[in-house]
């Protein structure tokens, strides 16, 4: 009896671990491939989320690292929770960035999901700004874009990552870095919240409307991009 109760407690113990560093969905399809073997390779239409908090460096050039940490943590999960919420898995934190997800399943309608995304956006920029580094308030970009992505266990055969790869996952990451002087037409400046062209077509007219001012970027890598902000 005792011994099953020192591994009951380790195998909660196991599953809290888990949890904290996969997220639902690989963790269920890791479950799904068994402990033995990699997650096998999918292909999916997903929305991505990146996210990054603007001049992160200026605003911590001065700070003790406790506090560093501090700021660190509660910007994370200023993101966590609005992204949890609206039914988003967190694939990775990148320093002060983030890259999210929703996977689409076969035939699902995508505008459920992206107005989701879109309220876990509005949700995350929102809290924030409410965060200050010294007396200055932070301030979030999200790139939001939805495509055909690869799924999958990537990396070597003894450290891998469950993630998402593909070039649509890199065009989100370039929403989410543009500046005003790679504005090549259109508005200027940007907004916090930039949504491919894919991604605002799915929305209803009401959010179409919202998000309706267009800009022309120039991104690294993939040439020419229309926003919406």
């Amino acid at each position: 009896t005792i011994k099953t109760a020192t591994q009951s407690r380790q195998l909660e113990d196991d599953t809290r671990i888990l949890r904290a560093y996969t997220n639902e969905y690989a963790l269920s399809k890791r479950m799904q491939s068994g402990g033995g073997r990699l997650t096998s390779y999918e292909a999916h239409r997903a929305i991505v989320w990146f996210s990054d908090v603007v001049d992160f460096s200026r605003h911590i050039v001065n700070l003790a690292p406790a506090r560093t940490a501090d700021v660190v943590q509660r910007f994370f999960n200023a993101q966590s929770a609005p992204i949890a919420e609206h039914g988003g898995h967190i694939d990775k934190f990148m320093g002060d960035g983030l890259m999210a997800f929703w996977v689409l399943s076969e035939n699902e309608a995508a505008m459920p999901k992206c107005l989701e995304a879109l309220k876990a956006a509005e949700g995350a920029t929102k809290a924030v700004s409410e965060i200050q580094s010294g007396n200055q308030p932070l301030h979030l970009r999200v790139g939001l874009h939805i495509g055909s992505v690869l799924s999958g266990d990537f990396g070597s055969t003894t450290r891998h990552q469950f993630t998402l790869i593909g070039p649509e996952v890199n065009k989100a990451a370039r929403l989410e870095q543009a500046h005003d002087n790679d504005v090549l037409g259109g508005t200027c400046p940007l907004g916090a919240i930039r949504l491919s062209a894919e991604f605002r077509e799915e929305l209803n007219g009401q959010m179409k409307k919202r998000y309706g001012h267009v800009a022309q970027v120039k991104a690294k890598n993939v040439g020419e991009l229309e926003l919406y902000t």
